[in-house]
């Protein structure tokens, strides 16, 4: 069996030697961004920008399972928190939720709003 392996990689070894090493086999090539951790502006910049992209929502903790009834909607599960503010025009059922890029309506009584 080592056989094999060291055949199998002497071989990938020589089937890849006259290639470029700056291409990752992708359409553009690999070019490493040297000095990016010293660069103290853009670390700067960076620290400065919000990358939660929460503004306005407030966290709540789901108290038991849901099966969303459309597309509007979101699945829940129980115990897991989420991201929720107030519907526009105000629903007195519903909240707008955020679970990580899915957006969509999820109903009060599933939810227990967390102290932040």
């Amino acid at each position: 069996m080592f056989k094999i392996a060291a055949s199998f990689r002497n071989g990938l070894l020589r089937h890849t030697s006259g290639r470029s090493r700056t291409n990752l086999g992708g359409r553009q090539p690999y070019v490493p961004v040297a000095g990016y951790e010293e660069d103290d502006e853009l670390a700067g910049r960076l620290n400065s920008v919000d990358l939660s992209g929460n503004s306005g929502y407030k966290r709540a903790r789901v108290l038991c399972s849901y099966d969303a009834k459309d597309g509007t909607e979101l699945n829940l599960t129980s115990n897991e928190v989420i991201f929720v503010c107030e519907c526009n025009p105000p629903n007195s059922d519903y909240m707008n939720g955020k679970q990580g890029l899915l957006k969509g309506l999820v109903p009060k009584a599933f939810l227990e709003l967390l102290d932040d």
